[in-house]
């Protein structure tokens, strides 16, 4: 009878009855029962009675007395583990309370190993409850008890990390919407019955003839919430907390003082970071801002210039290399000024995040242009323009929010190569795909081959318009096939390709499919050396992790690049960046780096003749730079008539090198032409 419980899912009959059984046979009745328990528990888990569950699982200790202890063990992790299975059904379903009672169940078992995933959960789940509000309208127009709800989850957090950052900084901006919810009341009381009436007497002078006007309706714009999440001079971090506990603290530290204007204190406390965590970009960018604004507490004649640095912070370490470039370009500037007895222009970045919304659950991403939320880069845009000292942008841009910076005449300043489809009278670029394509094609065909095969992202524009120059250079009475870097296997692809004689393959990744093209570098190194594709590819594979990743895959890795950290011209820059970030210099930081020289040398050129810098004469000014090579990360620097970098390309292979650990004992070098 208790079999048949146990195949019918009656695990608590079945339990009683094994129960019995065991006490007269032990070795016999132990598997089934233990089964018995196993299926109870879950039953008492998806019940949600965990005091049951609990007991049961506990209970499991009894099981062998002679050698429970490893049993028992065994028994506590499955339970976890069915705590996790149900959890995880919930949260496929977006729903968040339930599977926050789970979580905090399981916390409660290990709280060592869930701390960190129990806190994440309750923040996702208080993002949600607040992505809800925003949509009514705004927090202030939301009922009590939402908001309510949403500073409870917050509270949790702050229960079991009391200096958790974001908790704080949600709360503190839950309690202001609160507040103003409060006094807005009685006034929104009166207000709706004067509208009311207003809106009749409206309809009637019109004879109820009004048609609805899509093109009428307000822009959308940021909620006070996003604005402090994404913006920042010194008073919050953008990006996740590092695994650095202490300076998750530290940083958390100094952002309060520079929020309560203490620019001096917050200054020092930047430094102490700086000195601690030179790989950090944050701090020195805080650093610089913070003694900005001191000077010009103390020194009326100072004039502050802002630049926005728009990054994704969901992107960590590619929107940090663009800050390195930035806080080196920003130090240098602010640095003379600083110790010079009239400041007049003193540089300030703001540093915004254009990315899916912090810890709320990320969109399915079709592509890498479309990681950004074109939505979300259209309000980023309209906010920054509305900031009167902000002269310029550098950084992510979409076409949406670029059609905002052009008519307001703010000049902007991408450091990575731009789709062919973006065409703006205000947007410049130090990076050309033409000139890299070129390069590429030209060493194709003095390898001789006939047949080349692309790997790209059909569906990224950024992908396409490199892969598309490429094709206009290369020689139209050569064989050209395209594949889909979004292809889950390559295995046929390259067998097919190596089968159909195809001895070159050109590797146009986006950001999304870095790691797609890294695999197909490895798959395609599993053939015998005569049958493998001489690969070559385009600066976006231009990275030492690509090196710490595809190891010998990527040995002999061919890449066109805008700059590379080993000729004589780019020494000094190199040198310097690298002593001061403690780490390789990338492409990325050498383009943003350029980027900003740009901006100062535009702002600083009308400053130093008394002109007054505004928005359309730093975007006329930008497009007149020239700067040599001294004053950049190694080459001459000034823009072409359509807005993109006059300069060349690199060729360089990746070669073994056993003085580079830190990529797997890989580098790249040179080839010689």
């Amino acid at each position: 009878m208790a079999e048949l419980y146990l195949k019918q899912g009656k695990f608590l009959k079945a339990l009683e009855l094994y129960e019995r059984a065991y006490k007269v046979n032990p070795e016999r009745a132990r598997d089934e029962y233990i089964e018995s328990f196993r299926g109870a528990t879950k039953s008492y888990i998806e019940d949600k009675k965990f005091q049951k569950a609990s007991e049961l699982y506990e209970q499991a200790d009894k099981v062998n007395p002679e050698g429970a202890k490893d049993e028992y063990i065994n028994f506590k992790d499955e339970y976890i583990n069915l705590l996790m299975d149900v959890a995880s059904s919930h949260l496929n379903r977006q729903k968040f309370e339930e599977a926050s009672e789970l979580y905090k169940e399981a916390y409660k078992i290990n709280p060592e190993t869930f701390k960190d995933e129990y806190i994440k959960l309750l923040l996702r789940y208080g993002d949600c409850v607040i992505e809800k509000l925003m949509k009514k309208g705004d927090l202030s127009n939301s009922d009590n008890n939402d908001i309510r709800e949403a500073k409870t989850i917050f509270n949790k957090v702050l229960e079991i990390d009391s200096k958790n950052r974001r908790a704080h900084d949600k709360l503190k901006s839950l309690e202001s919407e609160e507040d103003k919810l409060k006094g807005k009341f009685r006034l929104t009381t009166i207000l709706s019955f004067i509208g009311i009436a207003l809106f009749s007497l409206f309809s009637f002078f019109l004879g109820l003839k009004f048609n609805y006007d899509p093109s009428l309706q307000s822009e959308q714009e940021l909620s006070d919430e996003e604005k402090q999440q994404r913006f920042s001079r010194g008073e919050r971090t953008i990006f996740d907390e590092t695994n650095e506990e202490n300076y998750n603290d530290e940083i958390f530290s100094c952002n309060q003082k520079f929020q309560k204007k203490k620019y001096s204190e917050a200054g020092e406390c930047f430094e102490e970071l700086v000195d601690d965590y030179p790989n950090e970009p944050e701090p020195l960018i805080y650093k610089n801002n913070a003694l900005t604004l001191n000077s010009k507490s103390t020194n009326y004649k100072v004039q502050i210039v802002s630049i926005a640095a728009i990054v994704s912070a969901d992107q960590d370490e590619k929107s940090k290399e663009i800050l390195r470039g930035v806080a080196q370009a920003q130090y240098n500037f602010n640095k003379n000024k600083f110790y010079s007895s009239n400041p007049r222009l003193l540089l300030e970045i703001e540093i915004v995040d254009d990315s899916n919304y912090p810890e709320l659950p990320p969109k399915k991403v079709v592509n890498e242009d479309d990681r950004n939320d074109p939505e979300i880069s259209l309000k980023v845009a309209r906010e920054i323009v509305k900031n009167k000292s902000i002269l310029g942008v550098i950084g992510n841009i979409s076409k949406k929010a670029l059609e905002v910076y052009n008519q307001e005449n703010l000049a902007v300043i991408s450091p990575t190569g731009i789709s062919s489809e973006f065409n703006s009278e205000t947007l410049l670029t130090t990076i050309d795909y033409k000139i890299l394509s070129k390069k590429l094609a030209e060493y194709v065909l003095q390898l001789n081959v006939e047949k080349v095969v692309i790997f790209y992202n059909h569906k990224s524009p950024s992908s396409k318009s490199i892969k598309g120059y490429f094709e206009f250079y290369f020689p139209s009475n050569k064989l050209i096939r395209e594949e889909d870097l979004k292809e889950q296997s390559f295995d046929s692809i390259v067998q097919s390709v190596i089968e159909e004689k195809f001895e070159v393959g050109i590797l146009f990744p986006d950001s999304e499919t870095v790691d797609s093209a890294i695999e197909m570098a490895k798959i395609n190194y599993l053939n015998q050396e005569e049958q493998q594709l001489k690969l070559l590819g385009s600066n976006d594979l231009y990275y030492c992790d690509i090196l710490k990743k595809g190891k010998q895959a990527v040995k002999g890795l061919i890449l066109a690049v805008p700059w590379f950290k080993g000729t004589p011209e780019a020494k000094n820059f190199s040198t310097e960046v690298k002593d001061r970030w403690g780490g390789e210099v990338s492409w990325l930081t050498a383009a943003s780096y350029d980027g900003t020289q740009a901006f100062i040398s535009a702002i600083s050129s009308l400053s130093n003749s008394y002109e007054n810098p505004t928005r359309s004469t730093v975007l006329q000014k930008v497009k007149e730079v020239n700067l040599p090579a001294k004053e950049t990360s190694g080459e001459n620097l000034r823009f072409s008539p359509e807005g993109e970098r006059e300069g060349k390309a690199i060729l360089v292979e990746v070669v073994d090198n056993s003085s580079n650990p830190d990529c797997s004992n890989l580098d790249f070098r040179p080839v010689e032409e």
